[in-house]
C-alpha cells in the first residue's frame, strides 16, 4: 500500500521531545540529511537560536512564565527549570536585529519578529492587559 511505500521513504523521524531537550542537536542533524556545509550550518544555529529566544520572549505566544513575568507575577518555576526562558537575560533588540539579518527565507506574515516588535508586543500586552494569543490576562498561572 501508500502508507507502507511513504513509511519505507522517511529518513528521520524527529520527537518533540528531542526537540525540546536540545534544539542545537536536532538542527545539527540536518547537515547530512541536507549536505549542507560548516559556514551554511552555522547560519541555521543562529538563525534557529534566535527565533528559539523570540518565540519565547516575545509576541502573544511567548512562554507563560514570561508572560507571567511581564505581569508582575511571582515565579512558580524554579529558575533552574528548564521551562524557564531567561528571556530577562537576552538583549532582544539585538536578537530581533540578528534574526532579520538572517540570510534565511522566512514568511513575513508569520515571522512578526522584525526590530522593534518585541518591545511593541511587550508594551501593548501590559497596556492592554492582554495574555496569551491576545487574550484578556487573568491572573497569575502556574
Amino acid at each position: 500500500g501508500e502508507l507502507n511505500e511513504n513509511v519505507n521513504n522517511i529518513i528521520y523521524t524527529q520527537t518533540r521531545k528531542d526537540l525540546e531537550t536540545c534544539p542545537s542537536c536536532e538542527v545539527q542533524k540536518y547537515q547530512d540529511f541536507f549536505h549542507l556545509t560548516q559556514e551554511e550550518m552555522n547560519m541555521l544555529q543562529t538563525h534557529m537560536k534566535m527565533y528559539g529566544i523570540l518565540r519565547k520572549c516575545c509576541g502573544l505566544q511567548m512562554s507563560k512564565h514570561e508572560m507571567n513575568r511581564l505581569h508582575g507575577c511571582n515565579s512558580t518555576v524554579s529558575l533552574n527549570d528548564s521551562a524557564y526562558p531567561h528571556c530577562e537575560r537576552h538583549n532582544l533588540s539585538n536578537i530581533e536585529l540578528i534574526f532579520h539579518l538572517s540570510p534565511i527565507p522566512r514568511i513575513p506574515e508569520y515571522n512578526r519578529e522584525k526590530p522593534g516588535d518585541c518591545k511593541r508586543f511587550r508594551d501593548k500586552i501590559l497596556s492592554e492587559n492582554l495574555g496569551f494569543n491576545g487574550k484578556i490576562f487573568k491572573g497569575c498561572t502556574s
